[in-house]
C-alpha cells in the first residue's frame, strides 16, 4: 500500500533544531521532536512587549524554547541524583532510610507539628510510601504523634528530641560533603536560587491549583 508521505516536516525540524544548539546529535534531535509541539513566541524569550523592533537574526528560534525545556529538565534530574548519591551515606549513618525522611524532619523542624496529610502532601511524597515513612520514623522514635483535640480522628506529628538531634547531625555532616552547586560564584548562586525559587511556587501553585 502506498503512503503519501513527506519529509518536508522532518528536514524543517531539523534545520530548526540545527539552528537552536552548537552540539547537535540524533539524541537530543528526538528529545527535541518530542517536544516540538509546546510553542513559545519570540517575544517571551526576549522579554520584549508586542511591536517592539528586534531583527530576525536578534530574535531567538521559536523552535529552541521546547529543545531547552528538555535540556534543563534532563540536568535538574541529574542534579538530584548527584545531591542523593553525595547525602546518602550521611543519612545511613544515622539510620535514615531516603533523602524523604532527612526532609521530613527539616519540614518538621519548620513547621513544628502537621497532620500527616500535610506532611506528605507539602514535600510531594507518593501517600502510601509516606504514610509507611511516618510510621517508621514514629517507631524508632524520631517523631512523635498526638491525637488532635480538634478533630480526634486526625494525629498531629512533630519532631522528637531524638529526631531533632539527628537532623542537626545531618546538616553538619553535610557541610563536608562535595557542594552540589560546584565551584559557582556567590552572585552565580543567589541568581541560581532566585530562579529556583521562582519555579518552585509556580509548580506549587499549579498543583493546589
Amino acid at each position: 500500500m502506498k503512503h503519501n508521505l513527506s519529509y518536508q516536516p522532518l528536514i524543517l525540524n531539523w534545520e530548526n533544531y540545527l539552528q537552536s544548539t552548537r552540539d547537535p546529535s540524533l539524541r537530543d534531535f528526538a528529545k527535541y521532536l518530542l517536544l516540538s509541539d509546546t510553542k513559545t513566541s519570540s517575544d517571551a524569550f526576549t522579554g520584549q512587549e508586542p511591536g517592539d523592533e528586534a531583527s530576525a537574526e536578534t530574535r531567538p528560534n521559536q523552535e529552541s524554547a521546547p529543545y531547552l525545556t528538555a535540556e534543563a529538565a534532563e540536568l535538574i534530574f541529574r542534579l538530584n541524583k548527584f545531591i542523593r548519591i553525595y547525602g546518602k551515606p550521611v543519612l545511613q549513618d544515622v539510620g535514615l532510610n531516603s533523602m524523604d525522611e532527612f526532609v521530613i524532619l527539616a519540614f518538621l523542624l519548620e513547621n513544628r507539628e502537621s497532620p500527616k496529610k500535610e506532611i506528605i502532601g507539602e514535600n510531594l511524597i507518593e501517600f502510601t510510601t509516606g504514610m509507611d515513612m511516618l510510621k517508621r520514623m514514629i517507631k524508632t522514635g524520631l517523631l512523635s504523634e498526638r491525637i488532635n483535640p480538634a478533630d480526634k480522628r486526625q494525629k498531629i506529628i512533630s519532631l522528637s528530641q531524638k529526631g531533632q538531634e539527628v537532623l542537626f547531625l545531618i546538616l553538619e555532616r553535610f557541610k563536608n560533603i562535595t557542594d552540589v552547586l560546584g565551584d559557582l560564584e556567590i552572585k552565580e548562586r543567589e541568581i541560581l536560587l532566585n530562579t529556583l525559587k521562582r519555579l518552585n511556587s509556580f509548580h506549587t501553585s499549579l498543583l493546589r491549583s
